[in-house]
């Protein structure tokens, strides 16, 4: 019987312009999102490098949308979710936008 990784915690302070989470295989096991912001933010995530990503012209394989002040826990499938290449994340002020969102968004990734 094959013994599974211990699970790890990624952070990304003040997430905006895009960043990278990590590079390589991963499983992403699960993700948090605080939105300090008086305003909606949208999290696009990439199974892609952070130099093949152009945020609002790339398109995201996945993308959550974060209500002004509030947090949410993204209910993912328990085995994860996949990511052969790195997970690269940017945060904007509009659905699969290019404008950053400002300081205050905070991500907590759940990785393995």
């Amino acid at each position: 019987m094959e013994q599974l990784a211990p699970a790890g915690l990624a952070r990304s302070t003040d997430l905006g312009a895009k960043a990278t989470v990590v590079i390589g295989e991963t499983n992403l096991m699960g993700i948090s999102i605080v939105n300090n912001q008086a305003a909606a933010i949208f999290v696009q995530v990439f199974n892609l490098l952070l130099a093949n990503v152009t945020l609002g012209t790339t398109v995201p394989d996945y993308e959550f949308s974060v209500a002004a002040s509030t947090s949410v826990v993204v209910p993912l499938p328990a085995c994860g979710i996949r990511f052969g290449i790195g997970i690269c994340a940017g945060s904007t002020t509009t659905e699969k936008g290019a404008t950053p969102s400002a300081a205050g968004v905070q991500v907590f990734w759940l990785i393995q």
